[in-house]
């Protein structure tokens, strides 16, 4: 499926579309593809038959032509603009625990204000329209682990693997309590999980470089915490695998703690 890329002006339109609008979008959009679908079900047969490449590769079979034509359809009619779907941006979303699935009963959250760190932005982590803020983050264990906030003591954090997390959402939505790739993780490696919820990108105060200014909050706050920085693993997922890079690539480019 072709179409052509967003500019900044279109995408900006699309922000201030109302909730309403882009409502009878998705239903027009639903429509327009099962309206169409018959005669595009015969092109994709065509397509095959004579060995065209409009609807896929050359040894594409009719199925998997089919099958990707309706994936990306779905998409397309299900998703017409590119504002979030939550709250993302106000203090009360960013800072709740919100609740745990029933299949993370023993997992365990706890929220933590992590100060910026002004003294460690240099170069493209600094923007004139981007300042730095508190980060809210949150520790996340299971019971049947040690809480990091109350068993383990300063003296013994120097000792402690911990990970931050950096949740996926292409960087626009995501909480990293409600993502279960902490929960499945920790049952697997026993390594509490320091979950930081940067700010999203939706607005031009809270766009690059607000997420890596906030990674680097995090990341000092665990160092002046005790914790090593050889011990302080760090992953992300999707658009927070994105934040990951770009965090260690700063620390390395600046020469700073790794």
């Amino acid at each position: 499926m072709r179409t052509k890329s967003l500019d900044d002006e279109s995408v900006r339109a699309w922000q201030r579309t109302s909730s309403t609008t882009e409502h009878l979008i998705r239903c027009t959009r639903v429509f327009y593809v099962l309206g169409f679908l018959p005669l595009n079900l015969l092109l994709i047969s065509a397509d095959v038959f004579f060995g065209k490449t409009q609807y896929g590769l050359r040894q594409w079979s009719w199925k998997t032509r089919i099958f990707r034509f309706l994936i990306a359809n779905v998409v397309w009619a299900l998703n017409p603009g590119t504002r979030p779907v939550m709250d993302v941006l106000s203090k009360k979303a960013r800072s709740s625990t919100g609740s745990l699935k029933p299949d993370q009963g023993a997992h365990r959250a706890s929220y933590v204000e992590v100060p910026p760190r002004p003294d460690k932005l240099f170069g493209d982590a600094i923007h004139p329209s981007v300042a730095p803020e508190e980060v809210p983050c949150f520790w996340q264990w299971l019971e049947s682990m040690p809480s990091p906030l109350l068993d383990i003591s300063p003296d013994q954090r120097a000792n402690q693997k911990v990970m931050m997390y950096f949740v996926g959402g292409a960087m626009v939505q995501g909480h990293p309590i409600q993502s279960p790739l902490p929960y499945v993780l920790m049952a697997k490696t026993s390594i509490p999980i320091f979950g930081v919820n940067f700010r999203k990108a939706i607005t031009p105060a809270t766009a690059f470089p607000a997420a890596l200014q906030d990674a680097v909050a995090a990341f000092y706050y665990l160092l002046a915490q005790g914790y090593s920085a050889k011990n302080i693993c760090i992953m992300g997922d999707s658009g927070g695998a994105g934040i990951v890079l770009t965090t260690l690539l700063y620390l390395r480019h600046h020469e700073l703690d790794l």
